[in-house]
């Protein structure tokens, strides 16, 4: 039983790597040899230091009892005892059996007189030995049984601990595909971490599916959806980032203000005034508090970011709509600059206020003979040109610099103009040839030293503000009169003004008013939204399409919203993009600088892979006529449009298979071009092949729909036929030929998993691509274009992958 205990079959390892083999001694008690002696045992080293099967030699002490196991042990331990002494084994017992007849002569008479009293005593004592030798064989048998039980309840403890892990991660692996398939892409990987935790803490199992999936999960494009909430079919309206990027806030439906983590990416809390309706809100400096003018202008209220509880509420002086028009934090969280009708205050959060300015005060500099609305309408009059009531309304323009330092005032009567205020409602400059009229939307750069403004009759006005002096006034026509105007916005360092006027996209030298971008949008009836990237390289305009257009005026990429859900704003927040649509859904979109791909230089373009021409037989083959079978019906020679129905041949990347595809899509192959005989026939694809690639274990065809064919060579059958949203213009493979990445006819490049026969992502680029292959390395695809490499990253380092 030696072999069964884990503890002996310990020591005797340790025993024989420390001692030494030949210091071990056996006994065998019982059993069979090969079944009793441990295996460490069983081998030796010799001379030439190879490792050669050894026989060790046991004394044999086996007998149904004791008594015939002692007797035994009287001739076995001189086997004992010849290794311990190192003498031969015959020699000793020789010398042995020499001294016992010496010893039995001279104590034979002792023997025979003790002989009785000794054979009573022995009788005694050895019936008390088989007692106890029986109670510890018992105790023994126990202790075993009970050792054996609980090595089986351990086993079957862990056996039970992996499978439930198996099953835990099988789970995980199906959320995070789930996850990854509706672009929760945070979720996913979040999901696949933890799981992988979990295989770490059980041998790695499954550990290579997990890191697939979470590669899968990775393939991040500009502009992506990583994360989706939903806020319960609630639409959120002007939605405000705090300073921090973290938070922002949102009109729901116009009554209440939803507070969105965009960490958690997730509504935190809601807040309302009793259902009134809600104007935009606004986080203060340092994010602590949030405010938004209630019930149309009655009154404002400011609540703490952190649990959205009241901080204090300001009511207007008449208690009454359209009281307050514009609120802003200044300076701090207990201070607000209040527009009450003509009057600008400063509000404390203790109740007190301070008069700092009226609409009107300041008169200097501005001619209403010499401006704008009067050129444009021909010398009438404002009241003329404005239909509307103005007496109690207060949607005077009211714009601020983001340090809010200065602060703009539009008088909406047009008695005195547009002026540039400071923080204590001193005049710094009005602005030359330019009334306060109707629908104007203002905005400062940020540097603070130019004011745009687009007005709803069609025109665009920029000033310096140092001076007031207008740089340019550009005007819009619109063939039926109606103006859909945007916000103007400035690039982040203040050389770029972009705006939307009648659906047209203009983005124009700040300074000058040059146009450097001009391009129509789809007419809608949407309010059109524009946005900067934080690092000013893209520009957002969304008018139910979002359009992506770089800094150079190229449209980068359309999103396109459904009829049902269209988008309603679109919200640059740091390294994140924010798109909310009608139905109360939002999509958090990535930014280039947080996808998988990187645009560099050509300096900084990795090694690629060597560039291989499918139409270009290997040097030095010598391939004989090839006998291509299939022949072209008369009825598709005469449908067809095409003006080469010859056979186009395709060889394969190390030259030893080619194709010839046909005009109507049929594919042959040619395993052995030498012979040149027909291998296979593939007639699965229906349109002219536009592109074919041939490698050591796979065959993938397009044809002119956008099909295209994954042929696995080595089983002989179709993987898949995968329908593509272009035809393929050129493929190439990867080192290791698992990868493919295809070149569409609409630019775009897309990379697939060949063995999976699924699409990985898609490259795409305002410049079109000239050239495409993979890294030698395998740890990117790179797409070349004029002005620089996308280079997008495969995720082979996994610990690249999972930081």
């Amino acid at each position: 039983r030696y072999l069964q205990s884990l503890w002996c079959m310990r020591e005797v390892e340790f025993f024989a790597e420390h001692k030494g083999r030949d210091r071990i001694l056996i006994v065998l008690a019982e059993g069979h040899a090969k079944e009793s002696i441990p295996d460490v045992l069983c081998w030796r080293v010799n001379e030439q230091g190879e490792t050669v099967p050894y026989e060790p030699l046991a004394a044999d002490a086996r007998g149904a009892t004791v008594k015939e196991q002692l007797g035994k042990l009287r001739t076995e331990k001189f086997r004992l005892l010849a290794t311990m002494l190192g003498v031969g084994y015959d020699d000793l017992r020789r010398r042995a059996r020499k001294r016992r007849i010496r010893t039995i002569a001279g104590i034979a008479a002792g023997v025979m007189v003790a002989g009785a009293g000794i054979g009573i005593y022995a009788g005694i004592n050895h019936a008390h030995n088989v007692q106890l030798q029986k109670e510890k064989e018992e105790q023994a048998r126990i202790a075993m049984e009970q050792q054996q039980l609980a090595e089986e309840q351990r086993k079957k403890a862990e056996e039970e601990q992996l499978r439930a892990a198996e099953n835990s991660i099988g789970k995980s692996l199906e959320r995070a595909a789930a996850q990854t398939s509706d672009n929760e892409r945070i979720a996913a990987a979040e999901t696949l971490l933890e799981a992988l935790d979990l295989s770490a803490e059980n041998g790695d199992i499954r550990h290579e599916e997990l890191i697939a999936a979470l590669r899968k999960a990775m393939y991040i494009e500009p502009f992506a959806p990583v994360a989706t909430f939903s806020n319960q079919n609630v639409r959120l309206l002007d939605i405000a980032p705090s300073p921090d990027g973290r938070l922002a806030a949102g009109v729901e439906n116009g009554n209440t203000v939803a507070l969105i983590d965009l960490e958690k990416n997730e509504v935190r809390y809601t807040v309302s005034r009793d259902n009134y309706a809600i104007m935009p809100p606004q986080f203060s400096p340092e994010g602590s508090r949030f405010l938004a003018v209630c019930d149309m202008g009655r009154f404002l209220t400011v609540w703490n970011t952190e649990d959205g509880s009241e901080a204090f509420t300001y009511t207007s002086k008449a208690n009454e709509r359209y009281h307050i028009a514009n609120a802003f934090f200044w300076g701090d969280e207990d201070t607000l600059l209040v527009q009450d009708m003509e009057h600008f205050y400063l509000v404390s959060s203790d109740g007190t206020e301070k008069l700092i300015y009226t609409i009107g005060d300041v008169k200097e500099g501005y001619d209403y003979n010499n401006n704008i609305m009067t050129w444009l309408s021909g010398g009438k009059t404002l009241d003329e040109i404005i239909t509307v009531h103005t007496e109690d309304y207060t949607g005077t323009p009211v714009a601020c610099t983001p340090d809010r330092s200065r602060w703009l005032v539009a008088n909406l009567g047009g008695a005195t103009g547009t002026v540039v205020l400071d923080r204590e409602g001193n005049c710094v400059t009005p602005l030359t040839a330019m009334p306060g009229t109707f629908g104007e939307k203002y905005v400062f750069s940020e540097d603070g030293k130019l004011v745009a403004c687009v007005s709803i009759f069609g025109f665009v006005a920029c000033w310096d503000v140092d001076s007031g002096d207008l740089l340019y006034f550009n005007f819009e026509d619109s063939e039926d009169g109606a103006y859909n105007f945007s916000e103007p916005v400035f690039s982040p360092d203040g050389e770029k003004l972009t705006y939307v006027v009648n659906h047209k996209l203009c983005i124009t030298e700040a300074r000058t008013g040059t146009k450097l971008v001009e391009g129509y949008m789809d007419p809608t009836n949407f309010t059109p939204v524009v946005a900067y990237s934080a690092d000013g390289e893209y520009i957002f305009a969304l008018d139910q399409t979002l359009y992506i257009i770089d800094s150079q005026g190229r449209l980068y990429g359309m999103l396109t919203s459904d009829q049902q859900a269209p988008f309603n704003n679109v919200v640059q927040l740091g390294e994140r993009m924010l798109i909310t649509r009608n139905d109360g859904r939002a999509d958090i979109c990535c930014t280039p600088a947080n996808s998988s791909m990187k645009t560099v230089s050509r300096q900084e373009m990795p090694r690629l892979c060597l560039k291989w021409d499918p139409h270009t037989p290997p040097e030095g083959n010598r391939f004989v006529s090839l006998k291509g079978q299939h022949e072209l019906t008369d009825a598709f020679r005469q449908t067809t449009v095409l003006t080469d129905l010859n056979p186009k041949i395709w060889y394969s990347t190390d030259g030893k298979r080619c194709a010839l595809s046909y005009p109507d899509g049929v594919i042959e192959l040619f395993e052995d071009p030498d012979s040149g005989e027909v291998s296979r026939m593939l007639g699965q694809l229906m349109q002219n092949i536009t592109a074919l690639a041939i490698s050591e274990k796979h065959l993938i065809a397009s044809d002119a729909g956008g099909q295209i064919l994954f042929y696995d060579l080595e089983k002989g059958e179709v993987m898949r036929i995968h329908n593509g949203s272009a035809a393929a213009e050129s493929f190439a493979f990867s080192m290791d030929q698992d990868l493919l990445m295809e070149l569409e006819e609409d630019g775009d490049i897309k990379v697939y998993d060949i063995a999976a026969v699924e699409e990985l992502f898609v490259m795409r680029t305002a410049d079109p691509f000239t050239d495409f292959r993979f890294a030698q390395d395998g740890s990117s695809a790179v797409g070349i274009t004029k002005s620089g490499v996308l280079v997008a990253n495969l995720w082979t380092n996994e610990e690249k992958l999972i930081s």
